[in-house]
């Protein structure tokens, strides 16, 4: 039995190494990967802002679109950068549970060889067994821990397939109309039927709303 335990020990041992260094690397890999997308949009807007406040450039010569397109690279990059920055904060969240689950599991084995090795009815077999039974209560909770977020994941999802299939019936119902008109409520309306409730801003006479404007429309939806 001590034989057995001993080799146990160093086996789980070494597993725990293995594990620590497999998640080591991969939190630095969903790190770098973040640094790396916030790094890009910095320098996008960088160079925007550069070009835009540069008078050599005739910013104002554009058009209103082409400033706007502009505008946009300035203004969406830091909403970006912070979803960059929640979800890899989420991801190391997970990570961890991950981690905590494969550690857990072996200790909860370690336990296990130990208890084979106690003496039945002694009190170290008790205090062994009220460990053992503490870790798996501890995997258990890790994983509906991460049970939950599956099932989050999977409303979140839902919650956009419903969004999605709602702009493409207002879509079906709707002409679409690039400029500012009225529709029969007298409510200002724009591209699809959209409303400044719809799309978050009042819609004035100067707006022009693109293709590309539905499909910012459809991604706002499905956030």
């Amino acid at each position: 039995y001590q034989a057995r335990l001993q080799a146990g020990k160093k086996y789980n041992e070494a597993q725990t190494k293995l594990i620590k260094d497999e998640y080591d690397r991969r939190q630095r890999e969903l790190e770098d990967a973040a640094q790396a997308e916030i790094e890009t949009l910095k320098e996008q807007r960088r160079k925007a802002k550069e070009w835009r406040d540069d008078p050599e450039n005739n910013y104002k010569d554009l058009t209103a679109e082409e400033q706007r397109a502009v505008q946009e690279i300035i203004s969406k990059s830091s909403t970006t950068i912070l979803n960059i920055e929640k979800k890899l904060a989420e991801d190391l969240k997970q990570l961890a549970i991950d981690r905590q689950i494969s550690e857990l599991k072996i200790e909860e084995e370690t336990l296990k060889l130990r208890l084979d090795a106690t003496e039945e009815g002694s009190m170290a077999e008790i205090s062994l067994r009220t460990r053992l039974l503490g870790v798996q209560r501890d995997i258990e909770v890790a994983e509906n821990r991460k049970t939950i977020k599956i099932i989050k994941d999977e409303n979140v999802e839902a919650a956009r397939a419903a969004n999605e299939d709602f702009i493409n019936t207002l879509k079906s119902r709707e002409a679409f109309e690039p400029k500012r008109y009225v529709d029969n409520g007298r409510n200002p309306t724009i591209g699809y039927g959209f409303t400044k409730y719809t799309i978050g801003q009042e819609i004035t006479d100067d707006m022009v709303f693109t293709e590309e404007d539905n499909k910012e429309m459809t991604e706002w939806f499905n956030v």
